[in-house]
């Protein structure tokens, strides 16, 4: 079921007028989404998956309770609110708490969110993508293997205090894996596009990257441990900003003195050729206009030109230190692994050095295409671990000279991000475990490999 913006207040206006809570909060989010799979220049897997569930969140006084559901039956949704009234009333009271979101107004989002030949593409268009991109991988004599994917996401928060805020999205995106045929796994390569429009997504383009990239991924080397510069793929830079983020960008991390920014707002804490922010109205990032608590999304300015600046709020973080939210609450079904509030619209700035030119003008060091299995150690120095994948090679003397094994790195982001020497001038979407980042490459004067793997 495909749900407007008419339907889906009709059943959270339902919700709220079956509350005997003194205030309640109905937040809704449903989506249509689309998989195809290919390997071995096969396709082997369509799915379609649709789902929708509401959480209720209920307040007697300042003590709170929520309750999830995807059954919409007035006997169903009665029951909902019953329980969480029930855990409510179990609860202490929750000082912070000044009410759930009063009526007022959202901005729009400035580019187009919603993408109508996205919406309806269905089998035969995924198939379509993915079988040029076979087509081509098959041409170069390598083997595919990928997806691609696209969805309709639907997100609406409803307060009995009368704030709605409704949206209705597309996201599709299209990724692959290139390697010898028979070798599945070895001497990889990788691309990948995500965005809004599926017209954007070039499967030809994808595949001739990922070639490439697999071609110049045999004989594999070694690389001793040390420190090296290293040259990163706007992919690879996402992925290190989206931990940055986790670690340090968000009020509750400084409020418990986990964030390096701790106490260092207005002092240059990394490069200053390194500005971030979160903007969700941009709309080239996934999200939404609003937060999971009905507040409009703000833009932050969190680092500007390697001066911490501010970071993101909730209603709870924000009332700690005498702030208003800046419209970052997490959802409530999110991964209790993350704490709200968190910046989930991430956009780094960039510079002025293409990709190609950093490898040029670096005499010694690595090219990174891809990481995986990036892991936290350390909060306050923001150190995290993780390892390469899908192309990592030396470059000597402004070429790339052979292909390296994966390695194990371990960083500290606030230290790699002090030592900035180039910025790409194009941005990449990365979607990241909550969020997207748009960054672009970077190459940065300290990276520390710990070791090679044995492929």
């Amino acid at each position: 079921m495909r749900w407007d913006r008419e339907q889906t207040y009709e059943l959270l206006k339902r919700i709220i007028d079956l509350s005997e809570a003194d205030q309640t909060e109905a937040c809704f989010m449903a989506y249509e989404s689309g998989l195809t799979r290919f390997a071995e220049n096969r396709i082997h897997q369509n799915m379609c998956e649709e789902d929708a569930i509401v959480v209720i969140r209920v307040a007697i006084g300042k003590k709170l309770g929520s309750v999830s559901a995807n059954q919409f039956d007035e006997a169903s949704l009665v029951c909902a609110i019953q329980k969480a009234i029930e855990i409510a009333s179990l609860n202490q009271p929750n000082e912070l708490f000044d009410g759930f979101a009063e009526k007022q107004p959202v901005d729009s989002i400035r580019l187009p969110w919603y993408i109508p030949e996205t919406a309806s593409a269905g089998t035969n268009e995924r198939a379509d993508i993915a079988s040029r991109l076979i087509q081509k991988v098959e041409n170069s004599a390598y083997e595919a293997a990928g997806s691609v994917s696209n969805g309709v996401y639907v997100s609406s928060v409803l307060t009995s205090l009368g704030q709605f805020v409704y949206q209705q999205e597309t996201r599709c995106g299209g990724l692959t894996v290139v390697n010898r045929p028979g070798e599945a796994g070895f001497g990889t390569g990788y691309s990948e596009y995500f965005g809004r429009d599926i017209h954007l997504i070039h499967p030809e383009e994808l595949a001739a990257k990922a070639v490439c990239i697999s071609a110049m991924n045999h004989d594999a080397k070694s690389l001793p441990p040390g420190d090296y510069p290293a040259v990163l793929t706007p992919a690879s830079v996402g992925l290190l900003i989206f931990y940055l983020g986790w670690m340090a960008l968000h009020a509750r991390a400084v409020q418990s003195g986990q964030s390096f920014l701790t106490g260092h707002f207005g002092e240059e804490v990394l490069d200053p050729k390194l500005s971030i922010w979160d903007d969700a109205l941009d709309g080239r990032n996934y999200g939404m206009s609003f937060d999971w608590e009905g507040n409009p999304a703000r833009y932050v300015d969190l680092i500007r030109n390697g001066k911490a600046i501010d970071v993101v709020y909730d209603t709870f973080t924000a009332k700690k230190v005498g702030k208003k939210s800046t419209g970052h609450a997490l959802s409530p079904l999110r991964d209790r692994y993350y704490s709200s509030p968190m910046a989930e619209h991430l956009i780094v700035g960039t510079g002025d050095t293409p990709l190609e030119k950093m490898i040029e003008k670096t005499e010694k060091g690595i090219l990174i295409n891809h990481l995986w299995y990036v892991r936290e150690v350390n909060f306050k120095s923001a150190l995290v671990t993780g390892m390469t994948r899908d192309g990592t090679f030396m470059i000597e003397n402004g070429k790339i000279t052979h292909a390296l094994k994966n390695l194990r790195f371990s960083i500290s982001l606030r230290d790699v991000f002090q030592s900035i020497e180039m910025i790409g001038t194009e941005q990449e979407l990365t979607p990241v475990s909550i969020g997207t980042v748009l960054a672009p490459a970077m190459k940065l004067k300290h990276f520390n490999i710990d070791g090679s793997s044995s492929y």
